[in-house]
C-alpha cells in the first residue's frame, strides 16, 4: 500500500518554523530522545512496535518512519523529536504530512510541550491552512 500524496509538506513545516523555529530550545542527549520515544509509544500508541532510535551519523536531516528514527546531532530537541514520533506513529497509508500526521503532532505537542505550545502549532497551523484529523 502507497502512502496518500504530501500536498501541505511545505506548509507544515512553515507553520513549525512559526511555531518553534525562533525559540532556543535545549538539545536532549541521545538517551533523552531515545526516553521520549519509548515514553510517547507506551502512553499514546500501547500495543505499537516502537520503532529504533538512531543517533543520525552519516545524515543531514532527521528523520521518521514506523521502523526507524533517526536524529542527527542537531535534530535532539523535543519538538523535533515529536515531529519524528508523529511520523512513525502514522499509519502506512496516510500522506507523511497529512492531516493524521498533524494532528497526531499537534496532540504530543500538546501533552509534552504544553498547552502554550500547542496554541502556537495550532494557531500556525490555521495561519498556513494545514488540515489535521484526529485518530
Amino acid at each position: 500500500m502507497s502512502r496518500a500524496r504530501d500536498s501541505q509538506r511545505s506548509r507544515v513545516y512553515r507553520a513549525e518554523e512559526e511555531a518553534f523555529g525562533f525559540c532556543v530550545a535545549p538539545l536532549l542527549s541521545f538517551s533523552e530522545c531515545v526516553v521520549q520515544v519509548h515514553f510517547a509509544f507506551e502512553l499514546y500508541f500501547p500495543g505499537s512496535r516502537v520503532p529504533l532510535v538512531a543517533d543520525g551519523r552519516g545524515r543531514r536531516r532527521a528523520g521518521g518512519s514506523p521502523s526507524r528514527i533517526s536524529l542527527p546531532r542537531w535534530s535532539r530537541r523535543r519538538w523535533i523529536v515529536l515531529h519524528e514520533i508523529a511520523h512513525a506513529a502514522i499509519p502506512p497509508s496516510a500522506a507523511w504530512h497529512g492531516p493524521e500526521f498533524a494532528g497526531c503532532y499537534l496532540r504530543l505537542v500538546r501533552r509534552f510541550l504544553g498547552a502554550e505550545a500547542a496554541g502556537r502549532l495550532r494557531a500556525s497551523y490555521v495561519a498556513h491552512r494545514v488540515k489535521t484529523r484526529v485518530r
